[in-house]
């Protein structure tokens, strides 16, 4: 199979190895509109560089790197990306976390939470490493936690099982046809979920709150809103559950308001995570 990769960083990197361990004979072009690669080639490699019209491109499968914007790419070719490829084979459930701002925030708070409970944590996306270099390494009961960037969302074919929308504020217009485009992408975090699944979303963030009451019809998960009384939330400088007070905000190593609310969204997700696993809350 030839197979065109748009670019050469760890993304692509991770895509290359991962195909080339599924088939020797696979053959690779790499297509870029930089003058040289930012990592080393590998052996053999056509590279195409100072290449922009990305439409022109013949292959059997092309693989997209995070920011170019799919309308860019043949219309007849297949397309995926190293984030469809890891939600295709990924063998655990999936939390993965979005938003404009502290989506790395609260990906780290998850993995601490999980790990201090002796789970088997991966950390992949943005924040952690290229998600197919993690794949072979996941087992069914571990705990993946994967940031996601609009870019990565733009043509998501599959969403996580538990889903975190952190905030929407205008960003990456540069590469986004618009905001509209830019906050569509972002929604695709939820797009693909089932009733089994869970979306956590900023119900204090005007845009996140407009956009999920517009899409309220179409997203089958669970909602679960922060703040949220009857979930975690903020309380005079505590942590609490409902009525029950958890712990004092001065707890996080991270000062900030904003921080607080993140926390928030990492407890819901990691409640939703536990619970399924048969957890008790006092735990």
């Amino acid at each position: 199979m030839k197979i065109a990769l748009i670019g050469f960083g760890l993304e692509a990197k991770s895509a290359y190895d991962y195909f080339k361990s599924i088939d020797q004979n696979n053959t690779f072009e790499i297509y870029d509109e930089n003058s040289k690669s930012k990592i080393e080639l590998p052996n053999g490699v056509k590279f195409f560089g100072d290449f922009h019209d990305f439409s022109k491109i013949q292959a059997d499968l092309i693989v997209r790197t995070p920011a170019v914007n799919p309308s860019r790419l043949p219309k007849n070719t297949k397309i995926t990306s190293v984030t469809n490829l890891f939600f295709e084979k990924c063998p655990a459930p999936i939390i993965g976390v979005t938003g404009s701002k502290g989506k790395g925030t609260v990906s780290s708070f998850i993995a601490e939470i999980l790990r201090a409970v002796g789970l088997s944590i991966h950390l992949v996306g943005n924040i952690g490493l290229p998600a197919l270099n993690e794949l072979s390494k996941i087992q069914k009961d571990d705990a993946v936690i994967y940031e996601l960037s609009s870019f990565q969302l733009w043509d998501a074919q599959k969403s996580p099982h538990i889903a975190i929308l952190n905030n929407l504020e205008v960003d990456h217009l540069d590469v986004h046809d618009d905001f509209e485009d830019y906050v569509a992408a972002k929604m695709n975090i939820a797009k693909n979920q089932t009733e089994n699944d869970f979306f956590i979303f900023n119900a204090e963030n005007p845009i996140v709150l407009k956009n999920v009451e517009n899409l309220k019809s179409r997203l089958k998960a669970e909602l679960q809103p922060f703040q949220d009384y009857n979930l975690a939330h903020i309380q005079e400088n505590h942590f609490l559950w409902g009525d029950e007070v958890l712990f004092e905000t001065d707890i996080l190593k991270i000062p900030g308001e904003h921080n607080q609310k993140n926390a928030c969204a990492a407890m819901i997700a990691t409640f939703d995570f536990l619970r399924e696993k048969g957890f008790e809350i006092e735990e």
